[in-house]
């Protein structure tokens, strides 16, 4: 046909027919190309799928399963779920206790509310009876305050009423809470169990006798050698004392005796033998 063409070709009807450059512009290239509807798969498949590289390129199932997780729960999240600013909404009561809480089980289940609300009740009950008890008492009875609100008579309790909620004193005039009461107390005891302590020989050596040991005629027992001038000496210390002195005296005695019989002389000349 060298440069000419043939035009006005019909609509092919059958796969060996012709087609005009119309009609195949109407295709997509094996080569690649831009759809601009959509295609209607009929049930069938796009098989051998590269690798995505933009966000909106297509992806292989073997991809999905492995970096994306499934709605049937096949498979396992591998890392954390970053919900960035969203929420997880319709999550379904807990069954065990791995599963997510949803609000409706955390506001009805939680301990915290419960024990919460158990503590509000308790001292609402509370305050409520002291209210009651209060109020009932300034019905029958007078305070007895002056205009500024002082006390100018003793107030009592009937032995079996108490004042709730008193904050730690921080004046000299100020009545005690029973946990300050506490710590006064313990903080006396310890200080007085340490000056009651001190009166005492620490067995561990840190402490010296401060007078004389008075023993009213009794013995000190299991008492070691003495290795320094001033220890205490026990009885088999001094016992190979005297012994040694004994030793040593009766070894000076003969020495001396040995040197006065070679120095006496008898009226006739002779010495001692």
């Amino acid at each position: 046909m060298d440069t000419h063409h043939i035009s006005y070709l019909g609509a092919p009807e059958q796969k060996h027919h012709a087609v005009t450059k119309g009609y195949a512009d109407t295709k997509l290239s094996l080569l690649g190309g831009d759809m601009r509807g959509e295609i209607g798969m009929a049930g069938n498949r796009i098989l051998h799928v590269g690798e995505p590289e933009q966000s909106n390129d297509t992806i292989r199932l073997s991809y999905a399963n492995e970096f994306y997780l499934k709605r049937d729960r096949t498979n396992w999240m591998r890392g954390s779920l970053h919900a960035g600013g969203f929420q997880v909404v319709r999550v379904g009561n807990p069954r065990k206790e791995q599963d997510a809480v949803n609000l409706q089980t955390l506001q009805a289940s939680s301990v915290l509310e419960q024990a919460t609300a158990a503590a509000n009740t308790a001292v609402g009950d509370a305050i409520t009876n002291h209210a009651n008890i209060l109020n009932r008492d300034i019905r029958t009875k007078s305070l007895n305050l002056d205009p500024q609100g002082t006390a100018t008579k003793n107030f009592s309790m009937g032995e079996q009423y108490h004042i709730a909620g008193l904050p730690d004193p921080t004046l000299d005039h100020e009545a005690f809470n029973l946990r300050m009461l506490n710590q006064k107390v313990l903080k006396e005891i310890r200080v007085n169990n340490l000056l009651e302590a001190q009166k005492y020989l620490r067995l561990d050596g840190q402490n010296q006798m401060v007078s004389d040991l008075q023993m009213n005629d009794h013995k000190i027992v299991r008492l070691a050698d003495a290795t320094a001038p001033a220890d205490d000496m026990n009885k088999r210390t001094l016992d190979a004392a005297v012994k040694s002195l004994r030793s040593e005296n009766e070894q000076l005695i003969l020495a001396t005796n040995e040197n006065i019989s070679q120095r006496v002389m008898f009226l006739d000349g002779t010495s001692l033998p």
